[in-house]
């Protein structure tokens, strides 16, 4: 009737619901898909039609074509591989009703709108059907020219966690960053167990005539050493309840840092992680308390009562300098990471792309004719220029082909954006050579026109960009006359080196309007063009964003991994700092006799601070060394390695952390030290 709303979909062969677990609500899920023109609806789409989940039976309309609902699908989980608001029958596609003029979705080397499941017997032999798989694309890729297409089987339940292959059915992440996060959480609990160890053993001036005692009235080795392991256990589980209010805080915002998270999980605890968690927490309070409960438990009860002086905590292995050594390496490694990891995000969005963004607004057709949607448009006075294009350039999304010159054996690749007659003046492209595209209404364009990029020039081995001009490329078998040459500017992202590239005119293509907007007032500005789209399109939601933004988001997963890396630096630092408050108290304690007789014998407060932190600060040093090269080495080498333009690392960039770390821990050092050294001599040595 009168009700429209957009769907998205997948057309769906009749075996979908055999091959997948979707959950029919009403409908035969053997013949759901069967005949042409029958669409299956999920839950959500049709109480949004019919009020009623039951449209069984009842026609919808998708565009001009009538449709038979012949069933009722369960939603999709948000973690499904596939989400979708309808299915159609793929049969329907052969049929009259379905304008198909363009019948490159159906040739062997489109891999961009068909996707094939296979579902296999429990004891299936997979290098056969990986066989029959390469027979098949052996004998289709004699169809093709100038390309050879391989098969491979990918499990399903691995989708999800692997490469983005840029035509994925729905979103992917990136299984090495999974891993990443785990080895960069384990990093964090096992400083945090260190941390432990050293506040469990500074405590050990307070604690040894405690066990002392306990030892001398009867407690055995055993029932200590079980003591303070389950101590360690309380602590553990005591943290595990701060660590969840701590998550219920940061939960949302961890999900909202990565729009492919939202897409793929919610962090909503079930019973099963909760006892995980549990688990979890009994397993690192007894990992961070075997150290300290082994060191109580040997301790001799005669000797510790007689003098606590003589106790050596670790014997001939200075273990207690080997765990601050360990946590400030960390943090000076996380600090310099973040801050090179910052400097290349800030570097990427303000890099010069070659053309302008300035002020530009994006705004998606959706499918709607742009023609009346631009007249309108255009009459806004702060709307300044209009373009059409297919995508947004510079920000990952291009298409790409196979071009030949003249008589070459072997093609390239090339890759290209489709672009009107505005499209250069708006973003100020250098036109070096040839012209611009023409209005379509002005010529009869029997050939197709491209323009082309420096780099092309340079692989057709012209070494003028005038020579170029007239001369014809064949891309994917169709052939294109070079009208224009432009100067170089970065189609991809800036992680990737400038190559062959060309603009194309194709009225069919264009899928977004640019507008260059002038205006005092930006917010009303944009509110005149959302009332104008809603006159054009009461279905859609207007989606409209600017340039800059889409170059942010673009760098979404550097900005990401620096505030990712940024948190686990604060926890390490915090970490690293409270273990070193406990053996700066120890210490202090441990020589407080030392530091009341050096004050009697004329020794200055300032002398006392020098002697008391010079240990600990010659600690941080050490870990500075041991951290500067590997993080310099792990950024410069592994992770910005394969980049072609990159921020240089600077002496600041790598003296950042040590700088953060030295200062709180000189702080913390000299606080801890200064109130022992001004200390009154008189009430410390009264009872000696």
């Amino acid at each position: 009737k009168e009700k429209i709303i957009p769907l998205r979909g997948f057309w769906a062969d009749a075996s979908f619901f055999h091959v997948f677990s979707f959950t029919l609500i009403s409908g035969n899920a053997a013949t759901a898909l069967q005949e042409p023109n029958s669409i299956v609806l999920t839950a959500s789409s049709a109480l949004k039609l019919f009020n009623d989940v039951d449209a069984t039976g009842k026609l919808v309309q998708v565009d001009t074509t009538e449709y038979m609902v012949t069933g009722v699908v369960e939603d999709p989980p948000l973690n499904s591989h596939m989400k979708f608001d309808a299915l159609g029958s793929f049969v329907t596609l052969d049929g009259p009703q379905v304008s198909q003029q363009d019948r490159n979705w159906l040739k062997w080397d489109n891999m961009w709108d068909n996707y094939v499941y296979i579902l296999l017997p429990k004891k299936g032999d997979l290098n056969n059907i990986e066989r029959s798989i390469a027979g098949i694309s052996s004998e289709e890729n004699k169809t093709i020219e100038n390309s050879q297409i391989s098969l491979y089987l990918e499990p399903l339940r691995e989708i999800a966690l692997s490469r983005n292959m840029s035509n994925s059915i729905g979103p992917t992440f990136d299984k090495s960053t999974v891993v990443t996060l785990g080895i960069l959480t384990m990093i964090v609990i096992v400083s945090a167990c260190f941390n432990y160890t050293n506040l469990s053993i500074a405590r050990a001036l307070r604690r040894t005539r405690e066990v002392g005692i306990r030892k001398a009235i009867g407690a055995s080795r055993r029932q200590v050493f079980f003591q303070f392991v389950f101590e360690s256990i309380v602590f553990s589980i005591l943290s595990l309840g701060f660590a969840y209010g701590m998550f219920l805080m940061v939960r949302s915002e961890f999900v909202s840092m990565n729009s492919t998270f939202q897409e793929m999980v919610t962090l909503k605890p079930t019973v099963e992680s909760y006892l995980y968690f549990i688990s979890f927490a009994i397993l690192v309070g007894i990992l961070a308390g075997v150290l300290p409960a082994s060191f109580f438990s040997k301790i001799n009860a005669a000797r510790i009562l007689k003098d606590f002086s003589s106790v050596k905590l670790f014997g001939q292995v200075n273990l207690r300098k080997t765990l601050i050594i360990f946590q400030y390496t960390l943090s000076v490694l996380f600090i310099v990471i973040v801050s090179i990891g910052y400097k290349q995000y800030r570097y990427s969005l303000y890099f010069d792309l070659g053309f302008e963004t300035q002020n530009i607004y994006s705004i998606e057709l959706q499918g709607n004719n742009s023609m009346p949607l631009i007249k309108e448009l255009s009459e806004i006075p702060e709307v300044k220029q209009i373009a059409q294009a297919n995508h947004v350039s510079s920000v990952g999304s291009n298409h790409t082909g196979n071009v030949l010159f003249k008589d070459a054996s072997d093609s390239t690749i090339i890759y290209y954006n489709f672009v009107d007659q505005g499209y250069i003046p708006l973003h100020e492209h250098n036109l070096i050579a040839g012209e611009n595209f023409k209005p379509v209404s002005s010529e009869n364009r029997e050939r197709s026109e491209i323009i082309i990029n420096q780099q092309t020039v340079k692989w057709m081995q012209l070494s003028d960009p005038h020579q170029a001009l007239g001369a014809e490329l064949v891309i994917d078998g169709q052939k294109n006359t070079v009208i224009g040459v432009l100067e170089d500017f970065h189609y991809e992202r800036v992680n990737y080196p400038i190559k062959n590239f060309a603009f194309m005119y194709d009225p069919k293509r264009f899928e977004i309007i640019n507008l260059k907007i002038e205006s005092a007032d930006m917010p009303a500005t944009i509110n005149k063009i959302q009332t104008i789209w809603k006159k054009f399109d009461l279905i859609h939601p207007f989606a409209g964003t600017f340039y800059r933004d889409h170059i942010h988001n673009a760098y979404e997963k550097l900005s990401w991994a620096v505030k990712i890396f940024g948190s686990i630096a604060f926890l390490v630092i915090s970490i690293a700092t409270l273990g070193l408050l406990g053996m700066v108290i120890f210490t202090t304690e441990k020589r407080v006799k030392e530091i009341s007789i050096r004050k009697i014998l004329g020794a200055t407060e300032r002398n006392l601070v020098f002697l008391l932190s010079k240990g600990f600060v010659g600690l941080l040093l050490i870990s500075s060394a041991i951290a500067i090269p590997c993080a310099y080495y792990f950024m410069d080498r592994l992770v910005f390695g394969k980049l072609v333009y990159r921020a240089p690392i600077d002496a600041m960039d790598l003296l950042t952390g040590t700088i953060v770390v030295m200062t709180i821990a000189i702080l913390m050092i000299g606080a801890q030290t200064l109130k022992a050294a001004r200390s009154n001599p008189s009430e410390t040595l009264k009872n000696e």
